[in-house]
């Protein structure tokens, strides 16, 4: 087999998500990759932040901060460059004015609320040497051992947490967007339209569809880990948890058939449904009466009693994993 076929099915595998690009050192200086982060008040997490990130220099965007003292004070001390919208215009416009005040060829991204472990974006910068991919990701897990009810659910799962398989990012895939918490972006692939504006939250969602209609490749690498601080207080976090879902019509404007449906059985959903009710003995009628039906159709098959129960019995697992992944969401 020539070098120029091993290298045509080399691309083929990539393009596809059966292939996972060689992790390699790359001799970029950190200085070559500018590092944009939006911010709104919170000084003492952007100083955590900017501690992480030192000694690269960042660009941090004050998007219209009650107390833009507090900010400005935070980016004197670690030499940050601040830019200052004097009232707030959204994270979407906050990553544009960065964007517009740089000019590499790759920018990195990361949200004011998260901290950078070492290496942090040089690590992911060997991912674009492949010319087909406009943007990676790293995994996003929660910053330190929390201890209170929510910080425990978080760590194990949280919205902005994809998991510890490195994937090739597509909608309809295993993984359909990532976060843009943490994201290194090659400025080529943006165009003149950056991150949208109008959308407030879901602009990460509506980025890495962009670029998938456009042909670009999006990786998704957790090899290396960005930490980000969790909400504590419920109705933050209840806040956040419906705003995430309100751009679901939006997105689903601007990508029709791009959302993934909840597709689940009515015999599942009568069973979750009651399971959450706590009647417990009438979900396990349901679910029986559910596995005898499905024994009837496969009769003919060996083991069938054993064949609907499993199958039943799996269906009914998936099925709350997918409801309760979607109300995550």
């Amino acid at each position: 087999m020539g070098l120029s076929s091993s290298a045509t099915i080399a691309r083929l595998l990539l393009d596809r998500g059966f292939a996972d690009p060689l992790r390699s050192e790359h001799a970029a200086p950190p200085s070559a990759v500018p590092i944009v982060i939006p911010a709104m008040d919170h000084p003492d997490n952007l100083d955590a932040l900017l501690a992480s990130l030192a000694p690269q220099r960042a660009l941090v965007i004050d998007d219209g901060s009650h107390d833009a003292g507090l900010v400005n004070d935070v980016a004197l001390a670690h030499s940050a460059q601040l830019i200052r919208h004097p009232a707030n215009q959204g994270p979407a416009a906050a990553r544009n004015t960065g964007l517009a005040s740089t000019d590499s060829t790759v920018v990195a991204f990361i949200d004011s609320d998260c901290v950078a472990e070492p290496g942090w974006p040089g690590s992911l910068l060997y991912h674009f040497d492949d010319p087909a991919v406009a943007a990676v990701a790293p995994r996003i897990a929660p910053a330190g051992e929390g201890r209170s009810v929510l910080e425990r659910y978080e760590a194990t799962r949280s919205s902005l947490d994809m998991g510890r398989r490195p994937e090739l990012v597509r909608p309809g895939a295993r993984l359909g967007f990532v976060p843009s918490a943490s994201l290194l972006v090659r400025r080529s692939a943006l165009g003149a339209s950056g991150f949208d504006e109008d959308l407030r939250v879901g602009e990460d969602v509506d980025l890495i569809w962009r670029f998938a209609e456009a042909g670009w490749l999006v990786r998704y690498d957790p090899a290396c880990v960005v930490g980000h601080r969790t909400r504590n207080r419920l109705r933050e976090w209840i806040v956040r948890k419906y705003e995430y879902g309100t751009s679901a019509a939006d997105l689903d404007a601007r990508h029709p058939g791009c959302l993934t449906p909840a597709r689940a059985s009515s015999w599942n959903l009568a069973a979750l449904g009651l399971i959450a009710a706590g009647h417990s003995a009438l979900a396990v009628t349901v679910t029986a009466a559910a596995t005898g039906m499905l024994q009837r159709q496969v009769s003919d098959l060996p083991r069938s009693p054993l064949l609907a129960a499993r199958t039943v019995g799996q269906g009914l697992l998936a099925d709350g994993a997918g409801i309760g992944h979607l109300l995550r969401r």
